[in-house]
């Protein structure tokens, strides 16, 4: 795992992708609260206490190729 501290990029970028076509998508937010996260392929958040990653008080972002390259703004 990698921790990224150019937060606002990634939030950005995750939160570009729960919209579709300038939409927000009410599904992705349903799941969200259902199951404590929300993903796609590449791109997943998660604020679940059973996650290995878990810390209280915030949520954690996933992002796996090809959603993000090689080279990261650690």
């Amino acid at each position: 795992m990698i921790i990224i501290h150019d937060k606002n990029k990634y939030l950005k970028y995750y939160l570009q992708s729960i919209f579709f076509l300038g939409e927000l998508r009410l599904n992705a937010i349903k799941t969200m609260a259902q199951h404590k996260g929300q993903g796609d392929e590449y791109i997943q958040c998660s604020f679940d206490a059973t996650d290995e990653d878990y810390k209280e008080g915030y949520v954690t972002l996933y992002f796996w190729k090809p959603a993000v390259g090689d080279s990261y703004d650690a």
